[in-house]
Order: structure tokens, then C-alpha cells, then sequence
């Protein structure tokens, strides 16, 4: 059974990226007829040391020519989908041709979802998020209904899809983000630093982060230990964490210096505030990076991880439990932690299981 994993970005996102170069590999050790591609707008930028031609697919289109390049995409799709018996699609909000393509495709689709679509457009804030939050809430249940099954990182999402599918009898298969376990990025922390060290990862932190939720729980604490943000955060954010000194602001940071710095840290975080946008799971880039290296996570959402597991723990957003989770794995570093972790985030494992789900 052939299968295309396809997406399409007017801009370069590294985590999207990495998931699907590290689906390729998977795929290609394990022997599967399995093609991730990336559908990539004309300009849009992609690091130096980036060369990736069997996963990244490049259009004729720049991203301003959004409705060019959307149709550039689904040309693409129908002009390779005889190649294959089953396609999955990264989903694509409130677009109308994702739902043309679904109607015209030959072969099962499968939409793969990351997030609550609605709740999520709406939480954006900005001033056209209603409007696109209702041509969602529209074009969702139709793309849904002409699908052949929907595959989430999380039960949480693929109950939300077939709510609004509204046709349960359809698959709804769980396919959790996950991690190479090949090549570089093994675990290779050393002795963490003497006094807790926390650290917070983001490319940029939105509202569901919490980070504002974290600064302000730092202020109202009076324990000594240092909290580095990795990311951009907002104006107002970024005023409160400069009052105090115990918060490090790093800016945006590439994967060795997030390793570097990660090597003297007791901890990871991770988000505290997916309520904000309706949910209460997640399984982010971040915390498998974090557990790859062999840091302990401590989070506001649960995960695919058991309430047992020792290196990842669910709780508020409190400096205190932090702390003590922190200090009561801070022994336990690098390969240890990243071999017990394996089992739940290996982007192998997950690969080869989602494949034989289709395939069943």
C-alpha cells in the first residue's frame, strides 16, 4: 500500500519540516512504500543548512500569490495521486480547495488534524478571526463528511473531528508527533547546574503557552533558581520578565544552542494555558526534544505518556511543584531518560503503527 503524507507552507516552519524529513527516514529504514512531501511557495526561505530534495517540493508560486499557489498545490496532488492508494493531508483551515480536491480525488483521503480548528482560529484575536472561525465551522463538516477517515495527534482532536463529522462510523486514527531517535540529537546532557535551571521553548509564545501565566507565578515566588525563555515573546510579557532577574530572555535560538543551554537545566517546560484555545492535550515538538536530550518535562497538558512515567508530569502552573519535580529527576539525565521515554515518542515506532492502521 502506497502512501503520500502531503503539506503545503507559504513560509519555512522547522517543526513541520523536521516531522515530516524525520517520517521520511522512518519510512525508508523500516521499508515502507511511504513519500512525505512538503509543497513549498516559491519564496520562502529555507536555512542554509537545510538540503532535503526527496521531502521538500518546491512551487512556482511565492506566497503572495496565495490563490496561485494554493491551486498550484492541489494540481500537484491530482497530477500524483494515481501513484498512490491512500493520501494524507496536513489540513488546511477554511480553504475551498482542499474541499474541490476531496470531492475530485480517486483515491481515499485521510486529513490529518494538529489542533481544534474553531476554537483555535477564534483564539487567535485578531480581527478577521470571526470571519475565519465561521468559513471553518462551514467548510469543516464538509471536508470531513467527503473524506475517507481523520488521523489526530490526540484523542482530544479526533473526538472534536468526528463531533463535527457527525460520522463516527468513519476511521479516526491517533498518529501522537514524535522524534528521530537516529543520527544526531542523542541524549548528552551532563551534570545539571548547581541551582535549579528551568527551560521554556518556543519559536514565538502565543497565548496558549502561558507564559504570562509562568512570569507571574515567577514574581509571586520567593525561591532561588533561574528560568530561561527561548522564544519571542510579547511586549507586555517580555516588560514583566525584565523586572526580574531570575528570568534569562534568550530570543530565538537554534537547535545547538537550545542543547547547550538544555545541559545545564534540571527541567523542560511546556505549555500552561491550552485552555485557552479548548485543550487539555498536546504532544509538542518541544517536549520530545527536551526527552530526547534527556531532560525531564514538567507541563500544564497531559501527553501520550502514563501517570506513572517518571520524567514527564502534568500539573499547574505552581514554582513550588515545579521545583520539586525538577530537584527529584535532576538524577536522572541523559540516556537514561531518553531510553525510558523512547517507547511513547520514537518517530519509527509511530511511523510503522499508523502504516499498519491504514494498511488494516
Amino acid at each position: 500500500m502506497k502512501v503520500l503524507h502531503a503539506a503545503h507552507l507559504p513560509f519555512w516552519s522547522g517543526g513541520v519540516a523536521r516531522q515530516m524529513k524525520w517520517e521520511q527516514e522512518a519510512a525508508d529504514e523500516l521499508n515502507l512504500p511511504w513519500h512525505s512531501r512538503i509543497f513549498l511557495a516559491a519564496d520562502a526561505a529555507i536555512p542554509v543548512n537545510i538540503d532535503w530534495p526527496d521531502v521538500i517540493v518546491r512551487a512556482d508560486h511565492s506566497r503572495h500569490q496565495t490563490l496561485r499557489f494554493r491551486r498550484a498545490y492541489y494540481d500537484w496532488l491530482a497530477d500524483v495521486v494515481e501513484n498512490y492508494d491512500v493520501i494524507a493531508l496536513r489540513y488546511s483551515n477554511y480553504n475551498p480547495m482542499q474541499s474541490w480536491f476531496l470531492q475530485t480525488a480517486k483515491k481515499p483521503v485521510y486529513l490529518i488534524h494538529h489542533t481544534l480548528e474553531v476554537p483555535e482560529i477564534r483564539g487567535l484575536g485578531t480581527r478577521l478571526a470571526p470571519l475565519k472561525a465561521l468559513a471553518e465551522e462551514m467548510l469543516g463538516p464538509f471536508n470531513l463528511s467527503r473524506a475517507a477517515g481523520d488521523i489526530s495527534v490526540t484523542k482530544e482532536i479526533a473526538d472534536y473531528e468526528v463531533g463535527r463529522s457527525q460520522q463516527s462510523k468513519k476511521p479516526s486514527l491517533i498518529y501522537p508527533n514524535g522524534i528521530s531517535y537516529s543520527g544526531s540529537g542523542k541524549a548528552a546532557l551532563g551534570k545539571a547546574s548547581p541551582a535549579p535551571s528551568l527551560l521554556f521553548v518556543a519559536s514565538y509564545f502565543y497565548s496558549w503557552h502561558g507564559a504570562d501565566l509562568l512570569i507571574d507565578e515567577v514574581a509571586r515566588s520567593t525561591r532561588d533558581f533561574k528560568l530561561h525563555l527561548v522564544g519571542n515573546l510579547n511586549e507586555p510579557d517580555r516588560r514583566k520578565a525584565q523586572k526580574d532577574h531570575r528570568i534569562v530572555m534568550h530570543g530565538q535560538r537554534n537547535a545547538e544552542y537550545i542543547q547547550s543551554l538544555a545541559s545545564e537545566c534540571w527541567a523542560g517546560l511546556s505549555s500552561f494555558a491550552l485552555d485557552r484555545k479548548e485543550m487539555s492535550q498536546a504532544c509538542t515538538l518541544k517536549v520530545r526534544e527536551s526527552l530526547r536530550m534527556g531532560l525531564p518535562v514538567y507541563s500544564g497538558h497531559e501527553d501520550v505518556f502514563p501517570a506513572d512515567f517518571p520524567y514527564y508530569r502534568r500539573g499547574a502552573c505552581d514554582v513550588d511543584a515545579i521545583l520539586e519535580f525538577a530537584a527529584k529527576a535532576a538524577g536522572d539525565r541523559g540516556e537514561l531518560i531518553s531510553e525510558a521515554s523512547r517507547p511513547y515518542i520514537d518517530k519509527s515506532q509511530l511511523v510503522e503503527q499508523i502504516y499498519r492502521q491504514l494498511a488494516g
